[in-house]
């Protein structure tokens, strides 16, 4: 009976969101904020709108109940290239029934369970697209209000830009910045608004930040973002800058802070003598967090101490926000009371942001409550002291990584026919080798043609393998990083 009774309630279901497809349309492109982009919603099938629980407290769309098996959904045609932003949530049964954006019949993004309200953000490269959004039920159950909504859809090229920066930055004296926005704003052009600081600089184009503070205090800078449509209100950035001390003296780059306190120098507690850093000062339920970003492959290694409660209020170490693991899959982050330990940890390649965070729960205190931070040392596929070659490299060839005079190495020599290079280098850092590759065209880069002749602590020497009568010959030395 229960399976006669079901299968009609699907039909008239289905049948009820065909026949008013047309009305749920019209209203559907303006709870999806679509009208004033010239832009319809096509396809559609159990979606309606509604006034309450809307993102922008007007209206907004929702699924219509549904049988197991079944989904409800509707498309919208646009052309690229373009950024395309927009809020959902959704109630169901997590990890079975799914509210899902596709483009172009390939899910792109999807959620479930019980979530609040969340952006997502999906640049669309150029052509003609096809995108759809579907809540979809498996086979059989259902959890929470079994239902997903969508709100406030958002084409760069079609709408003022609405440029989105950090509401707060905390930087340091004396140490380069960058912050680049995430804004749907395509197309547009960014302006300063008011009277920023002189140190301070703002690419009209790309509406990144950068610059180098002079001086400890706070600022407020207002930014705007215009296309052809119009000029956005201002946002505002609220931009602490403290002094750093010493602490991180020999090691260049976009160091930043953020949370309740910024991590500082002292003298007091250190391993190596002279400074080391600490954590600042923080309250229940806070974070003090110290970070920079990292080209990678790269190779971090540090000492730390920490003194505070016990599984608590912990250290740890981040990449990407996540914590980070050793090299034998230990999570990088200690609690309790723990004197001076060495850790290293493998960044993967492409751009990241490294931190450290001293973070405390919701009650109790134990110990000196703070954290420290010393001897840090960072090897990565940059050149932040600007002398010609990346710390990898450098550490691969045991230089030091520290000096930021230009350093050089030997040009190589024809011999025979067969290009020859050779590299002096010290000891190297545990886990960092050279890499030698030749290339005929400045496109593709091997090892197979070069055959090591001298290989020592103190000299490596390549040469090709058999003469090459090409014109164009060109040699290069990289670095590979793993954990020791």
């Amino acid at each position: 009976m229960k399976g006669f009774l079901f299968f009609p309630m699907a039909v008239v279901a289905v049948a009820v969101a065909i026949a008013h497809e047309s009305q749920a349309a019209s209203s559907l492109d303006e709870a999806l904020d679509l009208d004033g982009q010239n832009l319809q919603t096509t396809g559609v099938s159990a979606w309606t709108s509604q006034a309450s629980g809307a993102y922008d407290g007007v209206d907004v769309a929702v699924s219509s109940p549904l049988p197991d098996e079944a989904s409800a959904q509707f498309t919208v045609a646009v052309s690229g290239p373009d950024t395309l932003s927009f809020w959902w949530r959704v109630s169901s049964e997590e990890d079975y029934d799914f509210l899902q954006c596709s483009l172009n019949g390939t899910v792109q993004r999807e959620i479930s369970g019980d979530t609040g309200w969340m952006e997502e953000i999906i640049v669309l490269p150029e052509g003609l697209h096809t995108l759809t959004w579907a809540y979809v039920k498996d086979e059989s159950e259902g959890e929470g209000e079994d239902r997903g909504w969508v709100d406030r859809i958002r084409f760069a090229s079609r709408t003022v830009p609405a440029p989105r920066y950090p509401a707060q930055a905390g930087l340091y004296e004396g140490r380069p910045f960058e912050i680049q926005p995430e804004s749907t704003a395509s197309g547009a052009t960014f302006a300063l608004v008011g009277s920023p600081p002189a140190w301070l600089q703002l690419d009209s184009t790309t509406g990144a930040l950068s610059g180098t503070p002079s001086a400890p205090g706070t600022y407020s800078v207002a930014i705007t973002a215009s296309n052809a449509k119009g000029t956005s209100e201002p946002q505002t950035i609220t931009i602490e800058v403290v002094t750093l001390g010493d602490g991180l003296a020999s090691t260049p780059g976009q160091w930043q802070w953020e949370g309740s306190a910024p991590w500082s120098s002292q003298t007091v507690v250190s391993h190596e003598g002279g400074s080391a850093l600490q954590a600042g000062t923080i309250d229940h339920g806070q974070a003090s967090v110290l970070k920079r970003p990292v080209t990678g492959p790269a190779i971090v290694t540090f000492w730390w101490r920490v003194d505070s409660e016990e599984s608590h209020d912990d250290l740890a170490f981040l990449i990407d926000g996540e914590v980070a693991r050793d090299g034998d899959g230990a999570a990088l982050a200690i609690s309790g009371l723990v004197d001076w330990e060495m850790r290293a940890a493998f960044v993967p390649e492409g751009e990241h942001v490294i931190a450290w965070r001293y973070r405390k729960d919701d009650v109790n205190i134990d110990g000196a409550d703070t954290a420290w931070l010393d001897g840090l040392a960072l090897f990565e596929d940059d050149d932040p002291d600007a002398d010609g070659l990346t710390t990898l490299v450098e550490a691969a060839l045991g230089m030091d990584w520290l000096d930021p005079g230009t350093d050089s190495l030997e040009l190589p020599w024809e011999e025979d026919g067969k290009l020859t290079w050779r590299l002096t280098r010290a000891a190297p850092v545990a886990g960092i080798s050279p890499l030698i590759e030749i290339s005929y065209d400045l496109k593709t880069w091997t090892e197979t043609p070069l055959t090591i002749l001298t290989n020592t602590p103190n000299l490596i020497t390549v040469q090709e393998s058999v003469p090459n009568a090409s014109f164009q010959k060109f040699i290069r030395v990289r670095a590979i990083a793993s954990l020791p």
